[in-house]
């Protein structure tokens, strides 16, 4: 990976670029100008295969980054939306493959940044969880309206659970 990191935006334009993306809407201005000085704008090329493991969240800012598992396209990350999400927590994306799929510029947050905003702000830490329980929460409307349209096409009542392979 040739990873390219770049200097074109000042702190307050790191923080303006985080508080548009979900994750971090909840938290104040203040807390996210706290974390976007320890942040680094960086580029990947399209084409490019980012480590498998990341350590690091990165924030897309311009660009397409497409996440597969097993062969199967399981995310697309836009502008506003990011990858590497598990790495920063420490839960580690070694199953997912990542593929740059046009040149990309993003604002990467690394682990030991993350885990020293948290430790020293816990209103930074609240706020981060109060943006993924948002995430998740939207994820699960998402299955629940999928599942509901698998059971139309399987002709069952939605409220039932989907045969799944044992």
């Amino acid at each position: 990976m040739a990873l390219e990191t770049v200097r074109t935006m000042s702190i307050m334009e790191k923080a303006i670029a985080l508080m548009s993306a979900d994750l971090f809407k909840a938290i104040p201005t203040d807390e996210v100008a706290i974390i976007a000085a320890k942040t680094e704008e960086v580029r990947f090329r399209a084409g490019e295969t980012p480590e498998s493991n990341p350590s690091n969240f990165y924030l897309i800012l311009e660009g397409e980054v497409e996440q597969r598992r097993e062969g199967v396209v399981v995310r697309r990350a836009v502008p506003g939306t990011g990858f590497g999400l598990f790495g920063l927590l420490g839960f580690g994306e070694a199953e997912v493959e990542t593929r740059i799929l046009a040149d990309t510029r993003a604002i990467a947050i690394s682990q030991e940044a993350f885990v020293e905003t948290v430790a020293d702000h816990p209103a930074f830490a609240i706020a981060f969880i109060r943006g993924i329980s948002g995430t998740i929460r939207m994820m699960a409307d998402r299955i629940q309206k999928l599942e509901k349209k698998l059971a139309a096409l399987e002709g069952r009542e939605s409220d039932a659970p989907p045969d799944l392979p044992g």
